[in-house]
């Protein structure tokens, strides 16, 4: 299964595509609520800086998406919407 993230730059967006899990799972937090993750974890929602600083509002709900391989967590992501899960195919099962 694959995990697709839009990462937001201040000078336009990105696509991250992850690989590798056989099963993926997410919750929905704010982002000021406190998470224990895994050493393999990914902040998409940080902004990143160039010649302008974008604003990620806290009032915004984010998702953590974690990828597992034959019953062992292999990443987190934490992420703003939107976020498809996508079959070894590459075609979308589930918008998040």
């Amino acid at each position: 299964m694959i995990v697709k993230c839009l990462r937001k730059f201040s000078s336009g967006d990105q696509w991250l595509l992850f690989e590798g899990g056989d099963k993926i799972t997410y919750e929905e937090h704010l982002p000021d609520f406190p998470l224990a993750v895994c050493d393999d974890f990914e902040d998409l929602t940080i902004p990143v800086r160039s010649n302008t600083i974008t604003d990620n509002t806290g009032d915004i709900p984010v998702k953590l998406i974690s990828m597992f391989k034959k019953g062992e967590g292999i990443k987190q992501i934490l992420a703003n919407s939107p976020i498809y899960i996508l079959n070894d195919e590459g075609k979308t099962i589930e918008r998040i």
